[in-house]
């Protein structure tokens, strides 16, 4: 199906003749790759619409069902409808138009109608306790999904075992799918997460505050409520996903019944469940059969021993999680369990027990209580990512060495992990972690000074030649000349991220770094020469620079390199830049942030400042 748009694409651009004469033709698509095929030249311009505002979403509705007329027809039902659409027109238009077979109706009625479909809060897990779509928003439905390829659809109906409203990280999603087993490799899961965005499926949750590109808490996701129940209505015919509503329902219709081939393997427990004890006893063969188990809210008395085939545990947001019920997960001889995540609970240590769980290869303890990892944590020789961020974590011990599979270390958010407080032997082991990917680390000023850590922390770089991502914590002001000076930097990575220090210049040998995608750095000083490294970076899509120096002339970009450049933030005392026309082709978030000092003469300000413009 995308081949054959894509082809459509191709086709299109033959068929009309390109006389120079100002003719164009706007195509319309759900796909941003067959937005980008259709386009006249590599560089041409797509147009990603965002989701409509309240009143732009509140003139749909109404002019759809009912032509133009006044607001006072938006009754309380209407306005609990156009939450749920979210702005999607599709969903808005296909509501106008099951208003519209109803207009015969008397107001009242429908508006009581569309309240009760709007204004339920149970969760959308459970399909007794919400009504169905009505007819124009399943087949508007339908057709996003039609052609969904079956792995989509899977990962898709996998998102039934998160909580009504859930946000996730692209990060976070991508280790849970790989963990279930339900994509094959890293780089396979995060296509299909860029392709499920691509395809508005996965929204982006709106930032609290201010935008800002080096913010430290990666942007958040989730999916439409109303897409989701109509994901969760095939999952429930198909016994996809059990959920604890599922699993008491007296209705004979709801479920099929337990059998040999229709064994509950992917149980979500959100709201309290009336006796689960009792629930699981009379479910013969019912922990020996369930691989995924998501447990949140104030659900209680989870009989966690009787599920000893887990592969995945994910207890992110429990609130009666308690350290019992750890000592229990780690002595039932859970051997097959690959995932556990305790994010976002009251634990606040973890047991010595867990070197039982000995095929463990991803532990998230971000977000808790915990202040020190057992030792018994780098006795997991699987281990291949470790998520410490938002802890009271302040060391680790020497023996993370031994961790030799790890992959992903993250230690950011309000951890303050610093090698200064390490011997110069342990900067010096990281690098022996070689399949290290994802590395977050906290340097001080004195650290970056300091020739001999320097000189340990240079051959552990070059040792990783897996990174992919690599932020640095620096002590405000601190010298980043050292990391500059590496004469054979991580050929892989594709995200450099230094913050409080700072680099005399552009550091020459980052124009080797083919796949960087993300760059944020200060420097000193910017010449035309140095301006032009950045620019050739072929993948980069993120740039936030910081200018510490008042420039005496004008800063050019010209209309050529940044080809993929999505987002730019530049941080000077004055902007003085000018964008020629058809620069940054493809931006689409500029930040200026002026920090104007004592040095900066008016006259040195430009009269005005151009932004890209395009044709």
């Amino acid at each position: 199906m995308i081949y054959g748009m894509l082809l459509f694409g191709e086709i299109l651009k033959h068929v009309f003749p390109d006389n120079n004469l100002g003719s164009r033709i706007i195509i319309t698509t759900r796909l941003r790759s067959v937005a980008r095929s259709c386009c006249s030249n590599p560089n041409g311009v797509v147009y990603k619409m965002k989701p409509l505002n309240e009143s732009h979403s509140k003139k749909l509705l109404i002019t759809t069902a009912f032509g133009p007329v006044n607001d006072f027809l938006l009754s309380e039902g209407m306005d609990l409808i156009l939450r749920n659409c979210e702005g999607i027109p599709l969903l808005i238009t296909a509501f106008a138009d099951n208003i519209k077979e109803r207009q015969k109706m008397e107001e009242q009625y429908f508006t009581k109608h569309l309240a009760e479909f709007s204004g339920r809060t149970a969760e959308f897990h459970s399909v007794e306790e919400r009504p169905q779509l009505p007819d124009h928003v399943r087949r508007a439905l339908t057709c996003i999904f039609r052609d969904l390829p079956v792995e989509l659809m899977t990962l898709l109906q996998y998102m039934n075992m998160f909580p009504r409203g859930y946000m996730f990280e692209k990060d976070c999603l991508v280790m849970k799918w790989m963990a279930k087993g339900l994509t094959h490799s890293e780089g396979e899961a995060e296509c299909h997460f860029s392709e499920l965005v691509d395809r508005n499926i996965f929204t982006l949750v709106p930032p609290t505050g201010e935008h800002n590109l080096d913010e430290a808490e990666p942007c958040r996701r989730q999916v439409n409520n109303l897409v989701l129940q109509f994901i969760s209505s095939i999952t429930s015919r198909a016994a996809f996903v059990f959920t604890g509503d599922m699993l008491t329902s007296p209705e004979p219709t709801t479920i099929r019944p337990f059998s040999e081939i229709c064994m509950p393997r992917w149980v979500a427990l959100h709201s309290p469940v009336p006796n689960i004890q009792g629930v699981m006893q009379t479910i013969d063969q019912w922990g020996k059969n369930v691989r995924s188990l998501a447990v949140s809210g104030l659900v209680d008395q989870v009989p966690l021993n009787k599920i000893n085939n887990l592969v995945m545990l994910d207890l992110e947001g429990w609130k009666n999680l308690k350290h019992e019920d750890l000592l229990q997960i780690c002595n039932s001889k859970m051997y097959l369990l690959r995932y556990l995540s305790v994010r976002k609970t009251q634990i606040r240590k973890l047991p010595m027990q867990i070197k039982e769980l000995c095929s463990l290869r991803t532990l998230d303890v971000s977000h808790t209580q915990i202040s020190e990892l057992p030792p018994q944590v780098f006795e997991l020789g699987h281990l291949i990512k470790l998520d410490l961020r938002s802890t009271k974590i302040r060391k680790l011990s020497v023996k993370i060495v031994r961790l030799q599979k790890l992959q992903h270390l993250l230690v950011g958010g309000d951890t303050t992990f610093s090698l200064i407080k390490y011997p110069l032997s342990f900067t010096a082991a990281l690098g022996d972690l070689a399949c290290m990917r994802v590395l977050t680390i906290t340097c001080s000023f004195q650290q970056c000074a300091d020739e001999a850590y320097q000189d340990a922390w240079l051959p552990s770089v070059k040792k990783w030649r897996r990174l992919e991502s690599l932020t640095i914590h620096c002590g405000l002001g601190s010298s980043m000349e050292f990391l500059g000076s590496t004469s054979d930097p991580p050929k892989k990575l594709q995200k450099l991220k230094i913050t409080s220090g700072r680099f005399v210049s552009v550091p020459q040998r980052i124009k080797r770094l083919e796949h960087l995608s993300f760059l944020q750095i200060t420097i000193c000083k910017l010449a035309a020469d140095e301006l032009k490294i950045l620019r050739d970076l072929p993948k980069l899509k993120s740039l936030v620079l910081g200018l510490e120096f008042i420039p005496r002339e004008e800063r050019v970009f010209e209309s050529e390199g940044f080809n993929e450049l999505l987002e730019f933030s530049v941080e000077c005392p004055v902007p003085w830049l000018t964008f020629m026309q058809g620069a940054m082709p493809k931006l689409e978030c500029l930040q200026l942030k002026l920090c104007s000092g004592p040095e900066a003469r008016r006259d040195s300000v430009p009269s005005n400042m151009q932004p890209p413009k395009y044709n």
